[in-house]
């Protein structure tokens, strides 16, 4: 194990293993699923996290989380005692929002979209035999997947080819994903484990009303202004597909008018003020000029 004075910002909790963990570190948590859904992650993942964290609770540093829905699961699983506990939330990419749009070949009419990793965690599987099911495809309504793979893809690529109107877009550039999100009807993602939920964010930013999971992260970024659904029923889902779709005008205009004021916290000044805070309190309160000091990984 490496050792270094001067107080350490680890990005994710597993590059504790490299070095000598101290009470003044800062560590990043994005979500606690390695220990919660191992089920979702490779062989030996949930091993490798469970080491990391015990090491976290004997060394009790400053954690630093990017939704209280992490930082609540975290503090459940391995208690309170810390030199600090603060939520950061990541900002919106709002120069990704703006600028030209490109058209996404074989896509046309109205469609719904996921935007994300493919796999198990996003549950595509799921709302593609939800979407089966809602009977939109039979209303000229396509499914839209965005993104690349994860583990689990192999199921979703599966369940999507008993399904009509899947389509997958694979990784897309960002004029590829302006279009669609200016295009799409709904936003759909009904996920199993999220640590913030960007694409979800970034839609409403994009004018777009989400279905997204009642409770935990995604919850908390959109407010109650999404469509909220219960990720592990599909019927839920089928609901949610078709309410998305069925929206009138005043109301998703009165939606979108609550999504996108509860989003305005998600900015990239409130994300320096946090961060600036954090490695203050690392530092022992000196003043931010001494952030130098800290050693980035």
């Amino acid at each position: 194990r490496r050792w270094r004075a001067n107080p350490m910002l680890f990005t994710d909790p597993l590059q504790v293993l490299f070095y000598r963990l101290k009470s003044s570190d800062i560590i990043l948590c994005h979500d606690m699923g390695t220990i919660t859904h191992p089920q979702l992650y490779a062989d030996g993942v949930q091993e490798a996290y469970a080491k990391v964290f015990k090491e976290v609770r004997e060394a009790r540093p400053h954690m630093l989380f990017v939704s209280r829905s992490a930082q609540g699961e975290f503090h459940r699983l391995y208690g309170n005692e810390y030199a600090s506990s603060s939520v950061v939330y990541p900002p919106i990419r709002q120069g990704a929002l703006s600028g030209e749009l490109e058209p996404v070949a074989g896509i046309s009419g109205k469609f719904l979209l996921t935007v994300g990793a493919v796999g198990s965690r996003k549950n595509q599987a799921m709302c593609s035999r939800a979407f089966q099911r809602s009977g939109l495809a039979d209303q000229g309504v396509s499914y839209v997947i965005c993104g690349g793979p994860e583990p689990g893809y192999d199921d979703v690529v599966t369940a999507a080819r008993s399904v009509g109107n899947v389509l997958f877009t694979g990784y897309v550039t960002d004029s590829q994903l302006r279009w669609l999100y200016a295009h799409a009807t709904g936003f759909v993602l009904p996920s199993l484990l999220e640590g913030f939920g960007f694409p979800a964010a970034e839609a409403i930013a994009a004018g777009v009303v989400p279905l997204i999971t009642k409770g935990g992260a995604l919850h908390e970024i959109t407010g109650d202004g999404a469509v909220l659904v219960d990720p592990t029923d599909i019927d839920s889902i089928v609901y949610g597909m078709r309410e998305l779709v069925e929206l009138g005008d005043d109301e998703r205009k009165g939606r979108l008018t609550a999504l996108q004021r509860h989003i305005r916290q998600f900015t990239s000044a409130a994300a320096v003020a946090g961060w600036r805070s954090s490695v203050q309190r690392s530092l022992g309160g000196t003043d931010t000029k001494s952030a130098s000091s800290v050693t980035w990984r």
